[in-house]
């Protein structure tokens, strides 16, 4: 078995390689104590047999594995002077060609799947990376807090130019247009084609843009890349007001990280209250009260139905009737799996790209990993599901084995003042499920039960609990077991001894 240590942030996803976690987390600033134990199982890839030189016969081409020729060839009786050095007789994979493994996307998942190549496959693996962005492999996670201006760009990257040369990586920025799983080539926008032993899909997501009319007018963004987030500032203006369809967890970090750039932010939610997906309503109310505070707008049970003005966006019409000026409006409603190429290649999808506990896909020698990658019918979009699961394709990829696990949903604000955060199955559906809650305005705690163990939980304004909560539910621990967290929430041991 291959051991690494790996340690997970279980605030923000960020995950740390070394013996020890961090002091802090590079991506959301939390202190160590903020990590836990990553587990990723793989079995290390067989050792290539070391190349042996044999001497061969030219008579007969009887083939002797002896360090010098024999005296004599035991099959034509040929003498030694008529042996020659077999170079050929080298057998096992040191003596054929270097097996071609391409990456597909540069995110969290492609960067990890390449490590794992370069762990598994060493010299007797050709590495190729392709990706559609010029810089660097950066972190993704830590684009609103670029656009807050809380890190610069520089702290943004994964992977620099050095890494790429020392581990002999050829990286070809360009488009995969077309996949072909028989002949094991896929085909580039500019023309070029590449042929690969075994493919590693890791392309990500793409924002999802509702059909709201005027969407395409200038001023309109998504946040995804960094090309989104110069373009973003180059606009903004104290006198710049914002509106942000979407109020999910993007939509109000994108939230947090103008408000002191700007004019006003005003955030849209369709459903009835904030981060439905993510917070109960409770949570959600104490939430919208500090948003407030920072001079955020939330208006719920509203969308956008058209955005306004002429080839450059003015405002925003509601379906409520309503009207707001706006000068830049934020698209936050989601996101898409990149599946087209998979899908014209006849591998199977859903919505993703459909895998199993291997990563494998329904075609041969193809593997997918991170956002494109369904497991189990799950979509995750969350940094350890892709760090995971790029470790499992890329151990695979190369010759080892490695195995992907479910893993808890979980959320987290890093950009707001206010720490917010939610992990599992946070809507009970039946009476099999019992509900805890406790806390103030200021701290507010929130867990779902079912058979004696936790399924779910909302932490907002103190998150110190995250990682002890985070790991009951990935060990399904007993309630029982859990003292520290008995000891710390008023009347939580009362309600499990009910």
């Amino acid at each position: 078995m291959v051991s690494q240590n790996m340690w997970k942030c279980d605030v923000c996803g960020y995950v740390h390689r070394g013996d020890a976690p961090p002091n802090t987390c590079p991506i959301c600033g939390v202190d160590a104590d903020a990590f836990s134990p990553l587990e990723v199982t793989a079995t290390r890839a067989p050792k290539r047999t070391a190349a042996k030189s044999g001497w061969r016969c030219i008579i007969c081409h009887y083939v002797d594995d002896g360090d010098a020729p024999p005296d004599r060839c035991p099959v034509c009786s040929a003498d030694s002077d008529l042996f020659e050095r077999d170079d050929a007789k080298e057998t096992g994979a040191a003596t054929a060609p270097r097996k071609h493994v391409v990456i597909v996307g540069e995110g969290v998942a492609g960067i990890t799947a390449a490590e794992q190549v370069l762990v598994h496959g060493g010299d007797h693996v050709k590495l190729t990376l392709v990706g559609n962005e010029a810089p660097w492999p950066y972190y993704r996670l830590n684009l609103t807090r670029l656009l807050a201006g809380q890190v610069t760009e520089a702290a943004l990257t994964m992977k620099d130019e050095a890494w790429f040369a020392a581990h002999d990586i050829q990286r070809i920025t360009d488009t995969v247009t077309s996949i072909d799983p028989r002949a094991r080539r896929l085909t580039l926008k500019s023309g070029a084609v590449l042929d690969w032993d075994d493919l590693v899909l890791a392309t990500g997501s793409h924002p999802f843009v509702p059909p709201i009319s005027g969407a395409n007018k200038a001023g309109v963004f998504t946040v995804r890349t960094l090309a989104d987030v110069h373009a973003i500032h180059a606009q903004v203006t104290p006198e710049t007001r914002v509106v942000i369809v979407g109020c999910g967890v993007l939509g109000l970090e994108a939230a947090g990280a103008l408000t002191d750039k700007v004019s006003s932010v005003t955030v849209l939610e369709s459903g009835p209250w904030a981060m439905m997906r993510q917070l109960n309503q409770t949570a959600a109310h104490h939430l919208v009260d500090f948003l407030q505070t920072r001079r955020i707008e939330v208006m719920t049970g509203v969308s956008a139905k058209e955005i306004e003005g002429g080839d450059r966006v003015t405002g925003v019409a509601l379906t409520n009737g309503a009207h707001l000026d706006a000068e830049l409006v934020i698209v936050s409603t989601g996101v898409r799996a990149n599946t087209h190429l998979a899908r014209q290649a006849g591998i199977e999808t859903a919505q993703g790209i459909v895998v199993d506990d291997m990563m494998r896909t329904s075609a041969p020698h193809i593997y997918a990993a991170g956002d494109v990658a369904e497991h189990r019918g799950r979509m995750y979009g969350l940094w350890p599901a892709a760090f995971s699961q790029g470790f499992v394709a890329g151990t695979n990829a190369a010759g080892g084995e490695a195995r992907f696990t479910a893993m808890a949903p979980f959320n987290q604000l890093k950009v707001l003042d206010v720490d917010v955060y939610s992990i599992g199955n946070i809507a009970p559906t039946d009476g099999s499920f019992r509900t805890f809650e406790t806390g103030t305005v200021q701290q507010y705690c929130y867990l779902v039960m079912r058979d004696r163990r936790i399924v779910g939980a909302v932490l907002y304004g103190n998150t110190a609990d995250a990682a002890l909560i985070s790991s009951a539910i990935e060990h399904k621990t007993s309630i029982d077991e859990l003292d520290a967290l008995l000891a710390r929430l008023p009347g939580f041991a009362d309600f499990v001894r009910d």
